[in-house]
């Protein structure tokens, strides 16, 4: 993505263009692959560019983070360059994806970075897309401004009681790694937790404006009921869970 020569054949006569960059490299680099990206299609006429970003950049200290400091930094750099149609900032934060990073959820077990009592913003990685797609279908309803992609506001703990009260079984929430370890072993990815834990977002206007554009937006009982986590004859589920180990531990 560094080398500005491998988009001009691929942005010939092109329209709009969505660019994602990878945010496991570091801020210089990924910031670099992003200008250059960004300037191939300015140089090749498009008209319309599409970015997605990450939630909550518009907070100072959220632009700082390692994992999101590039992103805010090519938001800026898309911002500085004139687009005949315009541009459109999209932001997700966490997915409900995340549930299943190393596999198959296991029965009656979730897990993840925050504390179970921390309500964080999610959304599904097919709302994600859909939005990305409604952004060039209906471009004035999203053109020059910054669209957090959020489906729903949800704690460790209440993730664990909609599973329960779905599947008719028990669930546990537990939070996989103690801040220590998190700032250890993950020392990239800590200030964002420690953000977004200490920044509660108010996103009811966010969810509303994404509903009225697509009523089919999911929260997370209709992402779980979509992945088959829901009780039906006999009390079965349709979703495979994971096969659980001998040492109890995923």
């Amino acid at each position: 993505m560094a080398d500005e020569s491998t988009y001009s054949d691929a942005l010939k006569a092109v329209w709009g263009a969505y660019l994602v960059t990878i945010f496991g490299k570091s801020t210089e680099e990924e910031f670099r692959e992003g200008k250059t990206a960004v300037d191939a299609a300015h140089k090749a006429g498009v008209k319309y560019i599409v970015f997605s970003s990450a939630g909550g950049l518009d907070k100072k200290e959220a632009q700082q983070i390692p994992i999101w400091a590039a992103k805010h930094q090519i938001s800026e750099y898309i911002r500085t360059k004139t687009w005949t149609e315009g541009y459109s900032i999209l932001s997700p934060v966490g997915f409900f994806e995340n549930l299943e990073m190393f596999g198959r959820i296991t029965e009656g077990k979730i897990s993840s970075l925050f504390k179970p009592d921390m309500k964080g913003p999610s959304v599904s990685v097919r709302d994600i897309g859909d939005v990305a797609a409604l952004a060039f279908a209906k471009p004035e309803s999203f053109r020059g401004r910054d669209t957090m992609i959020v489906g729903d506001v949800i704690s460790g703990d209440e993730m664990a009681s909609t599973l329960s009260n779905l599947t008719k079984r028990p669930w546990k929430y537990t939070q996989v790694l103690p801040p220590f370890l998190q700032r250890l072993l993950i020392p990239r990815v800590y200030p964002m937790v420690q953000f977004l834990e200490s920044s509660p977002m108010d996103l009811t206007v966010e969810i509303a404006h994404l509903k009225a554009l697509k009523p089919d937006m999911q929260d997370f009982r209709a992402w779980c009921i979509s992945k088959g986590l829901v009780a039906e004859k006999e009390g079965k589920v349709a979703y495979k869970y994971a096969e659980k180990k001998w040492w109890g531990l995923f």
